[in-house]
């Protein structure tokens, strides 16, 4: 019989002389449906593995007690690993799935080890399996799932990742000061550098940036102290909408820097009774202004210190009114989280989603999955933005993508605001390309005409080449990325210390380079148009970066 979780279980098993016929659904939140199975020695096992996920899975078994070394080992493949299926070359390794794409399935039928043990399962891909597993217990009883280690932690605590959910207190912070800084930024500023636009004092005691009377393009310093009441190590959750930095008795403790949408990070410290020296770092960018700050410790359950709390991690699926993606594009004319209110989302069936703004004619945003959620604008514009559903977001730069500089030196126009419109530009438009319904956007600047059409690739990390056709005559330069840094990989450009990477196929006579201008590194095009031009650039998810940030709260 199959032993978990009462809702993981859908399949059968048949008399034991027989076949062990099971379906294994890969859900949202990273889980198996069926996390822990029994078979005899030699068995015949018959697995349907179902892909019910946003996000791209595998499934496989190693010999025992290799599930770990088997994870690791995936994280290792480097570029090989999507022609590997994520798969090591182990001798460790006894079955397995494809990568299986959201959607697909696949049978798996072997015969059980004929050595009694317990088998692991696990998925391999990016880092799912110190998360993602299972097990198959071949002539061993099963213990009570509640004690299991042999199973996930939400298996064995009945669906929930800590098995309670503890009200959090509300702490304070003494001796409470705050500064505001005004400025846009990408990342968090030296503060000591810069004037200050107001400062106070707050006896709520609480982190909250609605303290500046600012919504965009601003930057807080809180200071002040904690009370610890007992010595040993004090866990930090810092999440906010964009970067924030936190530090006790003058030490980081957590770095959650850079523009991205509500992102936690956590860390800790070590601390004796007493007063604690506190410093918060935020900036606000655009879009929602978030900043949650928690701290646990010896005696300490959970202590909330800024205005939100963090909140559960969500599921790839969205909930309200989520748009579906079947065989056609889809497009989301409403206001978007990270663009501006001319932001329009598409999502493709290739499970890769952008946002194109049109006040800069810019791709502003890429995620894989789900694509959006239709809740919050069900009755009409006006409620505020909604972020993108699914996950691996990036933001993007969102300066103009040509301009006609006077000089090799002249410094890029840029989009200092959410309702910054590029100069010069006019948008024409999209029109939707056949019965796929992909659209191809349009727009102008000065005597030239640009066609710009993102087509989508599929694959277990899909990606999106950027097709654009540019008429007219004359000089122009094009901006294929801009950030604090900019490194060649082989073939493609690392942005930043983040997921994206860009790239460019086709490029005949055309030479990137890349400069240093305006506090930035820019990487750009030359053009001389005589009648047309193309430009194919890939935005691609960097990988190595990835299983580094994105390991699900694992050490590797």
């Amino acid at each position: 019989m199959v032993f978990g979780l009462v809702h993981f279980f859908t399949g059968s098993i048949t008399a034991q002389e027989q076949t062990v016929d099971l379906e294994i659904r890969a859900k949202a939140g990273l889980q198996f449906s069926v996390v822990r199975f029994a078979a005899k020695p030699g068995q015949s096992v018959h697995l349907n593995v179902f892909n019910d996920d946003e996000m791209a899975h595998n499934l496989v078994f190693t010999k025992v007690g290799q599930r770990v070394a088997v994870a690791n080992a995936a994280l290792g493949l480097g570029e090989k690993a999507e022609e590997k299926n994520w798969i090591p070359d182990l001798d460790s390794v006894l079955w397995s799935t494809p990568v299986l794409k959201p959607g697909d399935n696949h049978e798996l039928k072997f015969n059980a080890p004929k050595q009694k043990g317990i088998y692991p399962y696990v998925c391999t891909f990016i880092g799912h399996g110190f998360v993602m597993y299972g097990a198959m217990y071949v002539d061993i009883p099963m213990p009570d799932i509640s004690t299991d280690q042999n199973v996930p932690e939400i298996a064995r605590t009945g669906g929930s990742s800590t098995g309670s959910d503890p009200k959090i207190g509300k702490g304070k912070i003494e001796n409470f000061t705050y500064t505001v800084y005004k400025g846009s930024w990408n990342k968090m500023p030296d503060f000591s550098k810069l004037k200050p636009h107001q400062s106070g004092k707050a006896s709520s005691g609480i982190a909250d940036p609605g303290l500046a009377g600012l919504s965009e393009n601003f930057g807080m310093v809180f200071e002040g102290e904690i009370n610890i009441g007992k010595k040993g190590t004090y866990d930090f959750s810092l999440g906010s909408d964009d970067g924030s930095r936190l530090y006790i008795n003058n030490k980081l403790v957590v770095d959650n820097d850079g523009v991205h949408s509500m992102t936690t990070k956590k860390g800790k410290i070590a601390l004796d009774p007493g007063k604690a020296k506190l410093k918060l770092e935020y900036f606000e960018k655009g879009g929602q202004e978030e900043l949650a700050l928690e701290m646990s410790g010896p005696g300490v359950k959970r202590l909330q210190l800024a205005k939100q709390v963090i909140k559960p991690k969500k599921v790839a699926f969205p909930s309200g009114n989520p748009i579906e993606i079947t065989s056609e594009a889809r497009i989301y004319r409403n206001f978007i989280e990270g663009a501006s209110p001319r932001g329009i989302g598409v999502g493709y069936p290739e499970k890769v989603n952008l946002c194109f703004d049109a006040n800069t004619m810019q791709i502003a945003m890429l995620w894989h999955g789900a694509f959006m959620d239709g809740a919050k604008h069900w009755n009409g514009r006006g409620q505020g933005f909604q972020r993108p559903s699914g996950h691996y977001l990036m933001n993007i730069n969102r300066d103009q993508p040509f301009a006609q500089l006077n000089s090799n030196d002249a410094s890029w126009p840029k989009a200092e605001g959410r309702d910054t419109r590029a100069k010069h530009y006019k948008f024409r438009g999209y029109f939707l390309d056949g019965k796929e319904r992909r659209p191809t956007f349009g727009y102008s600047l000065g005597g030239f005409s640009v066609t710009d059409y993102p087509s989508p690739q599929a694959g277990s990390m899909p990606f999106i080449i950027r097709n654009i056709n540019i008429k007219g005559s004359g000089r122009i330069w094009y901006l294929a990325a801009a950030g604090e840094s900019i490194t060649k990989q082989k073939d493609l450009y690392n942005i930043d210390n983040s997921m994206l990477q860009v790239g460019f196929s086709d490029l005949k006579n055309l030479k990137p380079i890349i400069r240093e201008n305006s506090g930035r590194k820019e990487l750009l095009i030359k053009l001389n148009v005589d009648g047309q031009a193309t430009i194919k650039q890939h935005y691609r998810w960097n990988v190595e970066y990835i299983l580094k940030e994105h390991t699900h709260g694992q050490k590797k």
